[in-house]
């Protein structure tokens, strides 16, 4: 909070804890509608809507039949008439209604604003705060920081630019031109006592 460089050991990394995986499958839902695996990491966080695994294995394995991403299958409705019933085909549908919405989103505002309408749209903060997950929350408030940050230093950026961005990071608080505070979990530094 106060700036001062750090570095844990032992804990996980930033960008590989599982509120801010979830949150980066949205974003690249949106910069590439064929990527398969943000969908099925997207599809059912941050609440399950109920689509199981079972679904999940005839989606994929119908959308590769067609020639299809599992988002452009399910983007008409008439793709999944004879193979899921009403209620998952509005499942499916609703989900790609959000993922459409946000793509729209994501031309028409800057990376920060997007992320910003996209995690309240998403309700991400609420879900984790309504579970008592509140360090979960406060990653989800440091993960914003992170793209307004981003943002100030590359002003034209598109979102591609900063999900290339995390790709090449291996940790938001990675500095090692300067002195740094070395912090360590209780079990990363078991036996060394």
């Amino acid at each position: 909070k106060n700036r001062i460089p750090y570095k844990v050991f032992g804990g996980f990394k930033f960008f590989e804890r599982k509120e801010i995986k979830d949150i980066l499958a949205y974003m690249k839902l949106v910069v590439n509608p064929s990527d398969n695996e943000a969908f099925i990491r997207a599809l059912n966080v941050p609440v399950r809507r109920g689509i199981g695994d079972t679904t999940i294995k005839k989606l994929s394995d119908l959308s590769a039949d067609m020639g299809l991403s599992i988002l452009e299958f399910i983007s008409d409705e008439r793709n999944m008439l004879d193979d899921f019933n009403r209620g998952m085909r509005e499942k499916l549908t609703d989900f790609y209604g959000i993922i459409d919405r946000l793509t729209r989103l994501a031309e028409q505002n800057n990376v920060a604003n997007f992320v910003h309408l996209m995690l309240d749209l998403l309700e991400f903060r609420q879900v984790l705060l309504a579970a008592d997950e509140e360090d979960r929350a406060l990653n989800i408030d440091e993960f914003e920081q992170s793209v307004i940050d981003f943002e100030k230093s590359q002003p034209d950026a598109k979102l591609s630019d900063y999900l290339q961005n995390v790709a090449l990071a291996s940790d938001i608080d990675e500095d090692d031109q300067t002195d740094y505070v070395s912090i360590a979990t209780i079990h990363a530094v078991k036996g060394l006592e």
